[in-house]
Parts: C-alpha cells; structure tokens; sequence
C-alpha cells in the first residue's frame, strides 16, 4: 500500500513538474500561428527571442502588461530587461477570430496561458553572446519567470 501512495505521488510530481517545462515544438509549428494569428498576412518569420501569450479564457494574445503581471516581476529593471523579449507590440491584447488555430496546435496545454517562445538557435546564440554577455541571464529570466508561474504552458522553438 506504501509503494502504491508512492508511485501515485511521483507519478504526480512528474506530471505536474513536466506540465511547467518548457517543451520543444519547433519553429515550423509556430511560424505559421505568427503569420496567420499574430502578424496576420504576414510572410516573414517571427522575430526572435520574442514571447507571445495566449489566454484561452479570452482567446486573445496578451498586452504587454498583461505579460509583464504574469513574469510577476516587481523591480522597475527587471522590467525593463524583460520588456524586449515580449512580443506582441500592442499595448492591447490581440483577439483571435479563430481560437482553434492556436488551440488544434497544442492540445496538451491544459493551463489558462499559452506562451509561445520563439528563442534562438544555439549558432545565433553564441553570435548574440559575443556582442552582448549578459543575454543568456535574461533568456534564463525569461524562462524561468514562466516556469514559475503554473497558469502557464511554455512551447519554445529550440533547445
């Protein structure tokens, strides 16, 4: 009986913990949500490192406040440095027309909030780091002020 509680309470700290990690999906399943969803008509390629936020509730990408409130980020610098990673440029949130197209995307996402992180490709990476060494510990920020929060299920472009 001991064992049986055991393996149910790992079983649930491993899908709780694998529930707030950020997963994987590539750039080919999030470039077309950025041209048909959020830059609509657009053919380019999303900007990147840019995070867009996606509330199911409201079917609408977040402002960029409202994404500020979810990084739960209090010092005025932190703000600042995170701000650049926020992708959606509009002081108001982006309503969806057709909310299935984000939400056929990632049926796993049980949380309120979708966050779409189109991170960089390590070679990018490494030239960002040359010009600039600090960028990594705000990429880390990024990450972590999402995996911190569990309303949120985080979807990334690379590694």
């Amino acid at each position: 009986m001991l064992r049986l509680i055991f393996i149910l309470f790992l079983s649930f700290f491993s899908a709780s913990s694998y529930a707030n990690s950020a997963q994987v999906v590539g750039l080919g399943v999030m470039t077309p949500i950025y041209q048909q969803v959020i830059n609509p008509g657009s053919d380019k390629n999303p900007p990147m490192p840019k995070v867009y936020i996606y509330d199911k509730v409201n079917q609408a990408f977040i402002s960029k406040q409202e994404t500020l409130t979810l990084f739960n980020v209090k010092e005025p610098y932190d703000q600042q440095s995170l701000i650049s990673f926020v992708g959606n440029v509009s002081d108001k949130p982006i309503k969806v027309l057709s909310p299935t197209v984000v939400e056929a995307q990632f049926p796993i996402a049980e949380d309120r909030y979708i966050a779409l992180y189109f991170n960089m490709p390590s070679e990018s990476l490494q030239t960002i780091l040359s010009v600039m060494p600090d960028f990594m510990g705000k990429h880390e920020q990024v990450l972590n002020s999402l995996k911190n929060n569990s309303a949120i299920t985080i979807f990334q472009t690379f590694y």
